[in-house]
């Protein structure tokens, strides 16, 4: 027969923010679901995003055309830089009816920053400083590290002699959540 469809033959699997993503395998059928082997029977597939969970923002780079070889295309150089789940992709080749992925996950990179995002005001000697300080730990491309659990450490690098800090909460604390929340701090 002749080539009439495509298949995800290995659906794209979960990855890290910026990593090449596992090798995704796109096949062209005939109309009974068999696969095209011969050499006049080959396509060229391209890969799109069918769903893009962060509105468009996404930059997904690899080579999205490949001509298959023997009835199957692979893809191996995909990357995403942002981290979002329920991606998913579409298979296309001309008149050929194409075929979805299942979703996956775009995850976010190995923890390698701490990045403060909220900081009191100046306030006075000895009251609690408002609003609390949050810190974030995240990757190489600022995407929260959710899974992260580290101990964070406030310290007072400058200021005047002797300050330290005092209240109920301590100058510690463990992220939850790849977010460590500073709060009741006065120095």
């Amino acid at each position: 027969g002749a080539p009439s469809q495509l298949r995800f033959k290995t659906q794209p699997q979960d990855a890290k923010v910026a990593e090449t993503m596992a090798a995704i395998e796109v096949e062209v059928l005939d109309s009974l679901g068999d696969r095209m082997t011969g050499a006049f029977q080959q396509a060229s597939v391209t890969i799109a995003l069918q769903t893009d969970p962060t509105g468009g923002t996404v930059t997904f780079s690899g080579q999205k055309t490949v001509a298959s070889v023997s009835g199957i295309t692979t893809f191996n150089d995909f990357s995403m830089d942002k981290v979002a789940n329920g991606y998913f992709l579409r298979a296309t080749s001309g008149t050929l009816l194409g075929d979805t992925s299942t979703g996956f996950n775009i995850l976010p990179g190995n923890a390698s920053q701490l990045v403060l995002i909220a900081q009191p005001a100046t306030g006075k000697a000895g009251e609690v400083l408002v609003p609390s300080f949050r810190v974030e730990i995240q990757d190489t491309l600022g995407n929260l590290v959710t899974t992260a659990t580290n101990s964070i450490a406030l310290t007072i690098p400058t200021g005047p002699a002797g300050g330290t800090f005092t209240g109920t909460s301590t100058s510690s604390k463990t992220a939850s959540g790849g977010v460590a929340i500073f709060d009741n701090i006065a120095v």
